[in-house]
């Protein structure tokens, strides 16, 4: 009976030091930058701050946390990565630029999730979402708005350029989602 108990204790404890090793990969994985810096800054916003800088906006929350600038512009090193992992590694029509959008943000607010769950922030969601809007060039785009502590940031997530609206471009936003 002893010798089961050890070799039971000893499966146990390789097991412990296998799962301690796999999760320092993929710590590992996510760029440092992404780790050290916390997606919010600690600012809770609510539906009429959302609306006054976004009036087109269809909100689904109560509450959303102001976004880090910073840890947008590093965010999309993980984003990129991720995408690489599910085999997007080349841009044609049939993963346009609102599927980017839409994998941008459900990555983000995922993110978001998992950091904040723990913390005692009143926010629901991240203040981020796709929008679409008609660039002078015509056509329509879908990029990433986010309010942060600079005010509105818009972001490209097929480049990771964020995006200089034209007056007119803003005033073209037919539709946003946070």
């Amino acid at each position: 009976m002893m010798g089961m108990s050890l070799s039971l204790s000893t499966r146990v404890a390789s097991l412990a030091r296998l799962a301690a090793a796999a999760l320092v990969l993929v710590v590992a994985a996510i760029p440092a930058e992404a780790r050290a810096v916390k997606p919010v800054t600690g600012r809770t916003l609510d539906r009429a701050a959302i609306v006054s800088n976004l009036p087109v906006a269809n909100l689904g929350d109560v509450s959303y946390a102001e976004v880090n600038s910073e840890w947008l512009k590093n965010f999309y090193q993980t984003y990129r990565s991720e995408l690489s992992r599910m085999g997007v590694v080349k841009w044609d029509s049939r993963y346009d630029c609102r599927r980017f959008a839409g994998l941008f943000t459900e990555l983000a607010q995922n993110h978001f999730f998992q950091k904040e769950f723990h913390n005692d922030i009143k926010a629901h969601t991240l203040a981020l979402g796709p929008i679409w809007y008609r660039p002078e060039q015509g056509g329509g785009h879908a990029i990433i708005f986010a309010l942060t502590e600079k005010g509105p940031v818009y972001l490209d997530p097929q480049s990771g350029q964020e995006v200089k609206l034209t007056p007119r471009e803003r005033a073209s936003i037919f539709f946003a989602v946070l």
